[in-house]
């Protein structure tokens, strides 16, 4: 096992949250993985050596960062800086029928529905996904309610800065009848208000 994958199954096995039964489910699948090279047939063409060693920091949110909109696309934007929600740079006027809540301030029984849902997409042995799951505190639940017809794309924003580790997860639930288009990226760039 590489030094950060180390670093990283000692600091999920501190946390306790809502999310611990899934986390644990993860975290033992976690100890058992192997670290792939280039012989492990599924990575075999994607370079990891480089984080075996690799040092990251879980700092707070740059408030330096600026997220660039997208000229001419009306999107609700919900906006991750260096894993952390940024209230202020995302939409905080919803149109009706859309509900954007915090994982860590979901109901009893949103929280119900996102552990049953919450590792369910990807293969159950993806090491990164694993690594996600047992470190993910914060994230989103956006839902969409019955017969809704959200018209503006939800355009999910992902902002790291060079040498942050950043583990969130995002969650959508459609209603029946409901329609929504959800844009998800990663950027790294830096942008300084004018003043």
């Amino acid at each position: 096992m590489s030094s950060w994958l180390t670093s990283a199954v000692s600091r999920a096995e501190t946390l306790n949250d809502w999310l611990s039964p899934k986390r644990q489910q993860s975290l033992e699948l976690l100890r058992n993985s192997q670290w792939p090279t280039r012989k492990t047939e599924a990575w075999k063409y994607t370079p990891v050596k480089a984080l075996e060693s690799a040092v990251f920091t879980q700092s707070a949110a740059n408030n330096a960062v600026k997220i660039a909109s997208i000229e001419s696309l009306n999107s609700i934007d919900l906006v991750f800086i260096d894993g952390c929600f940024d209230q202020s740079q995302s939409t905080s006027d919803l149109p009706d029928g859309l509900s954007v809540v915090s994982l860590r301030d979901a109901s009893a029984g949103d929280q119900q529905w996102a552990i049953e849902v919450f590792s369910s997409i990807k293969p159950t042995r993806h090491l990164f996904g694993l690594v996600n799951d047992v470190l993910a505190q914060e994230g989103l639940l956006i839902d969409v309610m019955a017969d809704a017809n959200i018209t503006q794309p939800i355009r999910i924003v992902n902002h790291v800065s060079v040498g942050v580790e950043a583990h969130t997860r995002v969650l959508v639930r459609l209603a029946k009848g409901s329609k929504a288009s959800v844009i998800e990226g990663s950027c790294s760039a830096i942008w300084k208000e004018k003043k």
